[in-house]
């Protein structure tokens, strides 16, 4: 039996950090977005417990990709010792971007892997599979819009009225993940802002309103004038509606009211910085392709 999945990414609309817990985790209060660039993950079930991983790039290919890390909780989750799995991934979601590239890619596998040997586990029971693999994947797991808080696992679903277009744009390269919040910790002076203030449940809300609230805490941080450049870029020049950086980063995003207004801008913004893209929201963090 075989399987093909979109495996969609995510930007950040805001991103406050917090708090630091006791085992080194950092506490979030973040809206997430699902965006339909995505990978296309396929899984073929097999009749021996192995777990092979091939990927369009070769360096991600093998057991250290955390898609193999998925398959495994599933299966040892499952008890299941007569089924394996080949996943192959086709890359698109650029790496190492702020944009949730593995964890959509482990996602997609749990969420597959479930299809494809009848459902046994409910959507909470895979969530809870997907937090130890990282913050990013229960989300990527469920998708749409949602406030993220704790470490990410707690997921609550918004409503956004109104359609945008996305244009994203990788101005730099940047450190780690887990380096970026060792900087965020190490400078002294960054204040967290009272989010609940600032957006509160967010359960409904308007596309005007969330581009009137975009943040990302780790931007200080960039000490590259591209991030900052790329940003101004799409607001005072291109007209975006409101831009940031996605994640850790060094993803930066704009949203435009149209489609044309966005392709004029990844135009002007691919010649600059090498890369851009044009998307827009996504429902859902996995879908069923054919």
């Amino acid at each position: 039996m075989q399987l093909h999945l979109a495996a969609n990414a995510k930007v950040n609309l805001s991103l406050y950090i917090t708090g630091k817990l006791t085992n080194g985790y950092h506490t979030l209060h973040t809206v997430m977005q699902s965006i339909d660039l995505h990978d296309v993950v396929t899984l073929t079930l097999t009749e021996t417990p192995t777990i092979t991983v091939l990927c369009s790039d070769p360096d991600l290919a093998g057991k250290e990709n955390l898609a193999y890390t998925a398959a495994t909780a599933f299966f040892e989750a499952l008890g299941d010792s007569c089924h394996g799995v080949e996943i192959n991934i086709e890359k698109h979601i650029p790496l190492s971007a702020g944009l949730g590239g593995g964890s959509a890619d482990a996602a997609a596998v749990l969420y597959g892997l479930n299809q494809l040997l009848q459902f046994p586990f409910t959507t909470e029971q895979l969530t809870a599979l997907a937090l130890p693999l990282g913050a990013d994947v229960p989300f990527c797991l469920v998708g749409g819009t949602c406030l993220a808080t704790g470490v990410g696992e707690q997921l609550l679903p918004c409503t956004v009225s109104g359609r945008g277009w996305l244009v994203l744009t990788k101005p730099c390269q940047k450190e780690s993940t887990a380096a970026m919040y060792r900087k965020y910790d190490e400078i002294k002076g960054l204040q967290v802002a009272d989010t609940c203030d600032i957006i509160g449940k967010m359960e409904r809300t308007t596309l005007d309103k969330l581009c009137q609230q975009l943040h990302n805490d780790f931007l200080p941080l960039y000490e590259q004038v591209e991030v900052v450049q790329a940003i101004d870029l799409m607001k005072q020049q291109y007209g975006a509606m409101g831009a940031s950086l996605s994640g850790s980063g060094p993803t930066v995003f704009g949203v435009f009211a149209n489609r044309e207004q966005a392709q004029a801008c990844a135009a002007q913004l691919e010649k600059i910085y090498g890369w851009s893209y044009v998307c827009s929201f996504a429902q859902t963090g996995v879908s069923v392709v054919n």
